[in-house]
């Protein structure tokens, strides 16, 4: 269908990070049902709701409710281009004038946001996985997890897409960009590592020159990054790991980690201004956008820090 296909080529010229997974996406079940030989501007409501049914019925209610939030985004920048000249990515349809996925239940019961957090005991046990030092040899993704912990829990499509020039190894800085909502330029997020970080850092630096990628994590082709799936089917194998061992309660994903970190330096005193600056999120508002210009470097080492220190005293 022709507003699919426009709508990723529209997040593809802002250099969104989700336009591969929502190609991916409308490739999988748009494509193949009878709604992709219908004109945008005459398909209804109806026949995208047996398509998020069908999903459903598989199990995939997460799924569901990720595809119909992309074809409601899709169909209103249709609406939207038509009176936006700066759209330029966008071909202007007239015929579309309403938005059929308005319509459709809003499928919230499978946006729930989750709880599964790790506790003391259980960070601990996975830090010690993490840090084993019988095992050197570590699979590039694991290197990644281990990372990604040090630096306070980082979303893994935006330090994936880091490179080596983004480190700053003498000022002890790592630069990522932040594309989430509706920004037109990702929003610079700079992270002061802690010493354990830089030591990780410097040799992940190491190999990528001496291997000739650009890239902080290369992928399996030249110029590529490892995959985000990659990171998450680590999680998920360090994860059955612990659980066969009976050394955590429940199994955990990668977006858990997230939310472990933050819960953990909430407990240690960390105030939530820093953690969002910390894990860039929450710094859409006004404010933030046109009026707060401070980096908070110096709030966000000392509470990296805290919890670099915090991790060593989870091996004691």
């Amino acid at each position: 269908m022709e507003v699919c296909n426009a709508y990723v080529s529209h997040l593809k010229s802002l250099k969104k990070i989700s336009a591969g997974e929502v190609e991916n996406t409308f490739s999988r079940y748009i494509r193949p049902s009878s709604v992709a030989s219908v004109e945008a501007c005459e398909a209804t409501a109806d026949q995208f709701s047996e398509i998020l049914r069908e999903i459903i019925k598989a199990g995939h209610g997460v799924t569901a409710a990720k595809l119909r939030a992309e074809l409601h985004a899709a169909y209103a920048q249709a609406i939207k281009a038509k009176l936006n000249p700066s759209v330029v990515a966008f071909p202007v349809d007239p015929r579309i004038r309403t938005n059929p996925i308005k319509e459709i239940a809003s499928l919230s019961a499978y946006n729930a946001p989750g709880e599964r957090f790790l506790d003391k005991a259980e960070l601990a046990e996975f830090w010690r996985l993490l840090v084993d030092k019988q095992q050197e040899h570590l699979r590039s993704a694991k290197r990644f997890v281990r990372l990604t912990l040090l630096l306070g829990g980082q979303r893994a499509q935006q330090l994936l897409r880091v490179q080596i020039k983004d480190v700053d190894l003498a000022q002890g800085l790592i630069r990522l960009l932040d594309p989430k909502g509706a920004r037109v330029r990702p929003r610079e997020h700079l992270l002061p590592a802690g010493p354990t970080a830089m030591t990780e850092l410097a040799s992940l630096v190491s190999h990528a020159r001496d291997i000739g990628s650009p890239m902080l994590f290369p992928g399996s082709q030249g110029g590529e990054h490892l995959s985000d799936g990659t990171i998450s089917n680590e999680v998920r194998t360090l994860s059955a790991e612990l659980m066969r061992a009976g050394r955590i309660h429940r199994p955990f994903k990668y977006a858990d980690l997230r939310r472990t970190i933050e819960t953990t330096l909430a407990s240690l005193g960390v105030s939530k201004d820093v953690r969002a600056q910390i894990q860039s999120h929450g710094l859409s508002g006004i404010q933030t956008r046109h009026y707060d210009r401070y980096d908070y470097i110096n709030e966000k080492r000392n509470a990296l820090l805290l919890w670099e220190h915090f991790l060593e005293s989870l091996l004691n």
